[in-house]
């Protein structure tokens, strides 16, 4: 390839060999005068070549480069007819949003990657600073628009989306979760409520064993999750409000940063973290598989996880104690992940079986937020299960009745639902028809746990 001075345009060797050669080509037979007929095809057709050379270049930096070698490129690139070009540059990238025109993807696609350039030198304290702002924002639309547009990948079977891909990257590279318990749980101060949200979204991302060296655990904020954590639902509930539409995003995440700590941190209070490691990836938690939409849709039958518990009879630390004062390092209890079993518990649930449920459940754990007079409940399903594999003969069995229902968008974005269940195994030859008291939850139950999230 020629250097920069045999070409005159110092900007040709910045670009792909591939688009450098062929523009190399072109500008080495502009027009002449005794060749004027082909010149007036190669000006005709100027702008369509290099609309279709630009929709190859991935880099935004080795685009900007390319509209920088000739001015006619640069007019080309810009112009109010190249809204082909944008949306197919913007099909490289992303997930195209539905009912946007060529015009209208191009700034979009450049404040995107503006953004993504600088997002690894940014750290999000509290999603307050004008860069932190624009750039919730754009996450947000991402996240929104995943899945906009897209079929089914032919070989996997499964959607496939490049948002997902996108929200991924920014995960892994950027600080984004670097503090993933924000700037308000030190300095009690107020801090962005979208952050909270993005950052729950990101979750499966924070619990990938293969982003910690990027995703660091912070652990000098396990004492703040612990305790929020071992609080009382009276004191902090995952809702601000009794009609469960607005969600307790930093308690949400103050729970991602107490399992995180067990299932990832080698060394930790636990020792689930070598099952959880074994875990193939697609056993793990997992992003979002089709577009966000309001309602309520079934979830996966088999489930893996964990459990803590709090065992006031072999622990130094006073639970009210622990409750009333500020968290401190030298404060920590030592929990029961588990039951103390290093393996991972497993739930199966059913959605096409009988579900039972007692008004005395309901003391415990709402199933449904309230409803005005005359008024429906919110779209929700029913579903029944047990731990390890269900047999609805065997009496001692653990059982699993719960409830899922919709929840309103938090911070503009939508998808969410509401899980509970109770878990209980019955003593002897009791019916769960039978329990009406809390004191026959008592002493007719071997085992009670109620779950919520």
């Amino acid at each position: 390839m020629s250097n920069n001075a045999d070409t005159g345009y110092p900007h040709i060797n910045k670009l792909p060999v591939e688009v450098s050669y062929l523009y190399l080509h072109y500008l080495r037979h502009q027009i002449s005068a005794s060749n004027i007929e082909i010149d007036r095809k190669l000006i005709s057709n100027l702008s369509q070549l290099t609309q279709h050379v630009a929709s190859f270049i991935d880099s935004f930096t080795d685009l900007v480069n390319f509209t920088l070698v000739h001015k006619p490129f640069y007019t080309c690139v810009h112009s109010s007819q190249s809204g082909g070009l944008w949306v197919q540059l913007f099909a490289n990238h992303y997930d195209l949003p539905p009912q946007k025109l060529g015009r209208e993807l191009k700034p979009i696609y450049l404040l995107r990657n503006k953004i993504i350039d600088r997002l690894a030198f940014c750290t999000f304290n509290a999603g307050l600073r004008t860069f932190e702002r624009v750039s919730l924002e754009m996450i947000k639309n991402l996240i929104v628009d995943s899945y906009s547009g897209v079929s089914s990948d032919s070989q996997l079977g499964v959607m496939t989306s490049k948002n997902i891909q996108c929200l991924r990257f920014i995960a892994q590279k950027s600080r984004i979760l670097e503090n993933v318990l924000c700037h308000s749980m030190q300095s009690q101060g107020t801090s962005n409520p979208l952050l909270h949200a993005v950052q729950v979204i990101f979750l499966p991302w924070f619990l990938d064993p293969s982003l910690n060296s990027r995703v660091p655990h912070v652990a000098r904020m396990m004492e703040y999750s612990q305790h929020a954590v071992y609080q009382s639902q009276a004191d902090v509930a995952l809702f601000f409000n009794p009609q469960m539409d607005r969600l307790n995003l930093e308690y949400v995440l103050h729970i991602g940063n107490f399992f995180k700590h067990h299932l990832t941190e080698i060394g930790a209070l636990s020792d689930v973290h070598g099952a959880y490691a074994r875990l193939q990836a697609a056993m793990r938690p997992q992003a979002w598989r089709e577009k966000l939409a309001e309602g309520v849709t079934t979830l996966t039958a088999h489930w893996i996880g964990a459990y803590s518990s709090y065992d006031d009879g072999n622990s130094d630390v006073d639970l009210g104690v622990f409750r009333m004062n500020p968290p401190t390092s030298n404060q920590v209890i030592m929990d029961i992940v588990n039951g103390g079993y290093e393996q991972l518990a497993t739930l199966k649930l059913h959605f096409d079986c009988p579900v039972d449920w007692i008004p005395a459940f309901d003391r415990h754990l709402k199933r449904l937020p309230p409803t005005k007079a005359g008024g429906a409940p919110p779209p929700h399903l029913t579903f029944g299960g047990s731990e390890g594999e269900f047999d609805r003969t065997d009496i001692s069995a653990t059982r699993i009745s719960g409830i899922l229902h919709a929840i309103p968008p938090q911070e503009g974005v939508p998808g969410w639902q509401r899980v509970s269940f109770m878990s209980y195994t019955l003593a002897d030859t009791h019916r769960l028809e039978d329990l009406h008291t809390d004191q026959d939850l008592v002493t007719k139950l071997e085992y009670l746990r109620c779950y919520e999230g």
